[in-house]
């Protein structure tokens, strides 16, 4: 009897899809805060691609636009949001496009910008596709921009949605370690400081960041965009001048204060020594206190579980006369 060959039979190929990365948020803390007297901006310099860092990043630049100043912060990748600056210091430039979008608006064309050369970079790829390359590859973005429209005012905006979001409160928080960095300030400003305090309190913020997010790191950037002067001697604008015109030039604006590293460092350094002096007492005071209330929580409690077994003991007492 021969041997009957067996069909052969392939085994079905289960196509298993890659696993996405996790999704975090763009490396680099930035720190904005309004005050009586201006805008402070801080942030740190760390810049990662794959699994290499850069401490060198400038992020933070000066934004001159047609009606006034303004200062903006990057987070995230440098290619994209370095690109993003330069796009959004082109469209500040035009006078008609400023008048139709404002800050807002121009950082959101800018944005599009950037996500049309991607597209075309993929080969006109699909959103959905463009979307997993920029979190596949690392490539996503935010800004900060610091500038003044009918007031102080903080926008954000972010690669990957595109859309320009204005601070609710007095100071905002982007990047790796936002949720720590909004902690912080919550406990440590309030609306009515300078620029002067509110700069040391943005440093150490960022240093704390630093130091228990591996995403934060490098030199910290400190720059300052000061509060517009009003000219007194300008009353009612010209009859040929358009309002909007009028009212941008009727304040002086004054050039953004981008410390150097020198001079941040220097506050770091003192920022640094008077955290030291302070934590050892800060941490006694604490336990101390806490010493105290414990204690006397505790004794009173210990007196609430006392009393039901005296009462058990009495009632014993009583049962056994009888």
């Amino acid at each position: 009897m021969q041997n009957q060959l067996r069909p052969f039979r392939r085994k079905p190929i289960i196509w298993q899809r890659r696993k996405p990365r996790p999704r975090r948020k763009p490396v680099t803390l930035i720190v904005g805060i309004i005050c009586k007297d201006g805008i402070v901006v801080a942030g740190d310099s760390q810049t990662t691609w794959g699994t290499g860092k850069s401490w060198s990043a400038n992020k933070m630049t000066e934004l001159d636009h047609v009606y006034g100043r303004a200062l903006v912060a990057e987070s995230g990748a440098l290619v994209t949001s370095a690109r993003g600056v330069e796009h959004l210091v082109k469209n500040a430039s035009n006078r008609e496009l400023m008048d139709t979008l404002a800050i807002p608006g121009l950082a959101a064309k800018a944005i599009r910008n950037v996500r049309e050369e991607l597209r075309q970079q993929q080969f006109d790829c699909s959103a959905e596709e463009l979307q997993d390359f920029i979190f596949r590859e690392e490539l996503d973005c935010e800004l900060m921009i610091a500038h003044y429209d009918n007031g102080p005012a903080i926008d954000t905006i972010r690669l990957t949605v595109g859309i320009p979001k204005r601070a609710k409160s007095f100071f905002e928080t982007t990047g790796s370690g936002a949720d720590l960095a909004d902690y912080l300030l919550t406990d440590m400003c309030n609306p009515d400081m300078d620029c002067k305090t509110a700069s040391v309190i943005a440093v150490h913020v960022i240093e704390i960041a630093k130091r228990h997010d591996p995403y934060c790191g490098g030199p910290t950037k400190l720059g300052v965009l000061p509060l517009p002067t009003a000219h007194s001697d300008l009353v009612n604008p010209p009859s040929l001048m358009p309002a909007s015109v009028f009212d941008s030039i009727r304040h002086y604006y004054k050039p953004a204060i981008i410390l150097s590293q020198s001079e941040t460092d220097e506050i770091v350094k003192m920022v640094s020594e008077v955290e030291k002096q302070t934590t050892k007492k800060r941490s006694e005071i604490i336990r101390d206190e806490l010493k105290r209330r414990s204690r006397r929580r505790l004794k009173q409690m210990m007196r609430d579980i006392d009393a039901p077994s005296k009462a058990v003991d009495i009632m014993r007492q009583s049962l056994h006369e009888k």
